[in-house]
């Protein structure tokens, strides 16, 4: 979990693609539980990344999520 958690940091920072953000939030979110606040933050990036690629279909299911 560690690994996937300085990927999204990448991400955020601006160092990482998309890509490999997308990858490891969803490894993440595979990871944890739906009660966890984790989880919610994972699917709001997701979402994000999504609408950033104008994949609104997709986007609207991690915002549903």
């Amino acid at each position: 979990m560690r690994t996937q958690l300085q990927h999204l940091w990448n991400f955020l920072s601006g160092s990482t693609d998309d890509k490999s953000a997308e990858r490891y939030l969803r490894l993440a979110r595979n990871q944890l539980q739906v009660s966890q606040p984790e989880d919610a933050e994972a699917a709001l990036l997701l979402g994000r990344i999504l609408i950033g690629r104008k994949e609104f279909a997709e986007a609207i299911s991690f915002f549903n999520a």
